[in-house]
This record gives C-alpha cells, structure tokens and sequence, in this order.
C-alpha cells in the first residue's frame, strides 16, 4: 500500500472546481483519472519527478493524456481537445475522490470517463432541448 493512498479524500467536484477557478489558488489544473487505482501512483509519481521544468507537464502526465487515462482542466486552458475538459461541464454535486498535490488536483470522479455522469440541468429542472418551443429551428 503506497502512503499516497492516506491521501485520497472523497469531495464533492464543485468545491475542487472552485479552487481551480479562484486565482488566489495554488492549483492550476485538474487531473481527471480513469480508475481512482492511478491517484495514489500519479501522486508518488508527480512528487518524486525532478527530471523537468516546472513549466513542462511531467512525463507521466503527458503519456496519460496521450493515452486517455487522463483528462486535464485548466484555469487558463480555452481550446478543444478529447484530452482537455471544461470543468464546468462536471456537476457540482458529482462525488469524487481527490489528492492535492500543487499545481495539480488529481481527481477521479465516477461515471466520468465512462460517459455516465449525469450532468446538470438547467435552473428551472428542464433539459434546454425539452424547453425548446415546437416548430423552433437550431442554428447547425
């Protein structure tokens, strides 16, 4: 058992994402993991890299976005991409498991990569296409 697994705490993705958006914040990106089994190895793994500069995302990072077993939100990050996700699209309420470890929160949240997450609705409780009047075209 690695020491990084004391280190996971359970949360809910809102008050990570808020920490994410406040500029005051030590973290500047999210690491969104497939399996919560790769948080404490990311951890051990993102705390013992000295080999880079601060400034270039470490090795393991960089092949876990590569190979999809990570997604990254960022503070400053406004382009599209399957491996970059806008934190704003995770509900609030949606229950994870994270590990702070400045700039990065890592972060697995269930249903997520998996596509079944439930996401959120809009104020009124009803999905924007159900509220959209009949006979009403979309722009495509």
């Amino acid at each position: 058992m690695s020491s990084y697994e004391s280190l996971i705490d359970p949360a809910e993705f809102g008050l990570i994402a808020d920490y994410l958006r406040s500029p005051r914040s030590p973290i500047e990106y999210l690491l969104h993991v497939r399996s919560m089994e790769s948080l404490a190895p990311l951890a051990e793994a993102l705390h013992t890299r000295n080999d880079q500069p601060p400034w270039l995302f470490p090795k393991i990072v960089e092949d876990g976005l590569a190979d999809g077993s990570l997604r990254l939100s960022a503070r400053d990050l406004d382009f599209s991409s399957e491996r970059v996700l806008d934190a704003r699209s995770v509900p609030r309420h949606a229950r994870c498991h994270v590990i702070y470890a400045p700039p990065f929160y890592l972060v697995h949240t269930c249903g997520l990569f998996e596509g079944t997450l439930i996401r959120p609705r809009n104020d009124q409780g009803v999905d924007a296409e159900l509220q959209r009047k009949p006979g009403t075209r979309r722009k495509l």
